[in-house]
């Protein structure tokens, strides 16, 4: 949370200023329009407060006035975009949009701004209160565009609150956190980079190296006159390719669980068969390896 405070006497402003990742949730379509139905209530009690400190126009009659005023309402109502994978795009400020019967399929990301209505070219209008929600349901990159050593998986969910009234920047915030946290899910810890730090040292690399020894026999044996040196570099070979299928392994746990999710969106026969396919290399290498023991 950040405080601006000017030290100039003509300017004087202090509020608070947010920005926070989105936990991993899972969330409905019908979710999405009781979101929509709580953001709109705090979009309009900015917009309100806006007015309130614009003085009344004096050449203008109470009843121009007043229609300036409630223009300024109908444009300043909540906007929810809504993009899917195949391109199409929904920008909306009306409920309407996101009832579950209008949504459109494959949705991959949804934004709700409550002050893009009226920061345009044409109002021009800067609200001293205004938040931004972005939920990003695209599917995870490959590990070819990011090192899972290094970050997690990526993703774009976030939440940007600005205020000059602290309270409702705050209230704002306290909301939305609440919001995802009912509908909260574990899967942000199969996404994590120290998760998968000490699961590659602690479980995929001796895996590899195990499986690697098993076959090394077989290889051998399949092969005549095979040299130390050669021998090595199958090896070699043979560890840095069982690794990487088990990172892939690791990737389809992660895509078939993604950071935000709406429900029914993954097919539960496929999640079933990743399981069961971790699960089996994990208990085909603790039993090999007890059997190799004892």
């Amino acid at each position: 949370m950040t405080k601006v405070e000017s030290k100039n006497s003509l300017i004087s402003y202090k509020g608070t200023s947010k920005y926070e990742p989105i936990e991993s949730c899972c969330i409905s379509k019908e979710d999405l329009l009781k979101l929509y139905k709580i953001l709109d209530k705090q979009t309009s009690v900015a917009v309100e407060k806006h007015l309130s400190e614009i003085p009344r126009l004096e050449d203008k009659t109470p009843e121009e006035d007043e229609a300036l005023r409630q223009n300024v309402r109908e444009l300043g109502k909540l906007t929810v975009i809504i993009n899917n994978q195949y391109g199409e795009q929904i920008v909306s400020q009306t409920e309407e949009d996101l009832k579950k019967e209008n949504l459109p399929d494959k949705i991959t990301f949804i934004a709700f701004d409550s002050a893009v209505g009226l920061e345009n070219k044409q109002v021009n209008i800067i609200l001293d209160n205004k938040f931004r929600l972005e939920l990003d349901f695209s599917e995870p990159p490959g590990f070819n565009e990011y090192n899972p050593f290094d970050s997690s998986t990526p993703n774009k969910s976030s939440l940007f609150v600005n205020g000059k009234d602290s309270n409702w920047a705050i209230a704002v915030s306290d909301l939305i956190k609440n919001f995802f946290k009912e509908r909260g899910t574990k899967t942000n810890l199969i996404h994590s980079r120290i998760i998968f730090v000490l699961l590659s040292w602690l479980i995929l690399v001796p895996v590899a190296l195990w499986t690697t020894y098993r076959l090394d026999p077989l290889i051998v044996n399949s092969l005549d006159d095979v040299g130390t040196g050669l021998r090595a570099i199958i090896d070699v070979y043979l560890f840095l390719l069982i690794f990487a299928l088990l990172r892939t392994l690791v990737w389809s746990i992660r895509w078939a669980y993604p950071i935000i999710e709406i429900k029914g969106t993954k097919n539960n026969i496929v999640r079933w068969s990743i399981n069961f396919l971790g699960l089996a290399c994990l208990a085909s290498f603790f039993t090999d390896f007890m059997k190799y023991i004892f």
